[in-house]
């Protein structure tokens, strides 16, 4: 898995001043049929905060959730004035290399 075709995509430029919002974390949750091994399969790794590893994804509950912290557009991810065009929910994760039918939802929480 690799955020690179994000960064790419959204941010061909790089990350200019004044272009980019501060990170927010992207939750992605998966279907009940995705387990843990097939995410390491992938190079996934489980967020373990006992040992200090941050990882990828972590469990909630019997669900598994992705969790990146990404810059958006300028402006804010609430729909107010994010940029990202319709679609992101399938188009991101799909870029970062998760397969589509894993996908149960997808998130952006800001922490408010």
């Amino acid at each position: 898995m690799s955020t690179k075709p994000y960064y790419d995509k959204y941010f061909p430029n790089g990350l200019v001043d004044g272009s980019f919002s501060v990170e927010y974390l992207l939750c992605i949750w998966l279907t009940q049929d995705v387990t843990s091994k097939m995410l390491e399969e992938e190079g996934l790794v489980l967020d373990d905060e006992e040992s200090e590893v941050l990882g990828d994804y972590v469990l909630d509950g019997d669900q598994i959730v992705v969790q990146l912290f990404l810059p958006t557009s300028a402006g804010d991810i609430d729909g107010k004035g994010d940029e990202l065009p319709h679609g992101w929910e399938e188009d991101i994760p799909a870029m970062i290399g998760l397969k589509p039918e894993w996908v149960d939802d997808v998130e952006w929480m800001t922490g408010e």
